[in-house]
C-alpha cells in the first residue's frame, strides 16, 4: 500500500501515471546520461582550448622576434633615409611590445613608430610630428 501510494504521489508530481513512471525513469535516465557526456565534452573542449591557446601564444612569441629582428633592421633603413633627405638629426625608432594579454589574430605586439627630425628633440610618435 506505501508503494502504491509513492507511485501515485510521484505520478502527480511528474504530470505521468503511475503506469507512466517506467518510461519517465528511463527518460530521465537517458537526460542524466547526456548532461553527464556533455560536461565531459566541456571539459574535453576546455583543455582543448588551453592547448590551442599555449600554441597560438608560442606563435605570437616567434613573431614578435621576427618583428624585432626586422625593425632593427627597418628603423635603420629609414634613419639613413632621412638622412639623405637632408635631417641630417633625424632618427626613427620602432618600439615593439610584447604583451601576451593582447593576443590577436595579428599576435600579441604592439607596433609604434617613433620620430625625431631635430636635435635636442625627443622621440615622439609618428602621428604626432608627422602632419598630412
Amino acid at each position: 500500500e506505501q508503494r502504491i501510494s509513492r507511485q501515485i504521489a510521484l505520478a502527480r508530481k511528474h504530470h505521468v501515471t503511475p503506469e507512466g513512471l517506467p518510461e519517465l525513469h528511463q527518460q530521465l535516465l537517458a537526460e542524466a546520461e547526456l548532461l553527464s557526456q556533455q560536461e565531459s565534452d566541456q571539459e574535453s573542449l576546455q583543455l582543448l582550448v588551453g592547448e590551442h591557446y599555449q600554441a597560438a601564444l608560442q606563435s605570437a612569441e616567434q613573431l614578435h622576434q621576427q618583428r624585432s629582428h626586422y625593425a632593427d633592421e627597418l628603423q635603420l633603413l629609414i634613419t639613413q633615409s632621412m638622412h639623405l633627405l637632408s635631417m641630417p638629426h633625424g632618427q626613427f625608432k620602432i618600439a615593439l611590445t610584447f604583451n601576451p594579454d593582447q593576443l590577436t589574430a595579428d599576435g600579441a605586439s604592439r607596433v609604434d613608430f617613433q620620430v625625431t627630425t631635430n636635435p635636442g628633440q625627443p622621440l615622439q610618435p609618428l602621428g604626432k610630428v608627422a602632419s598630412g
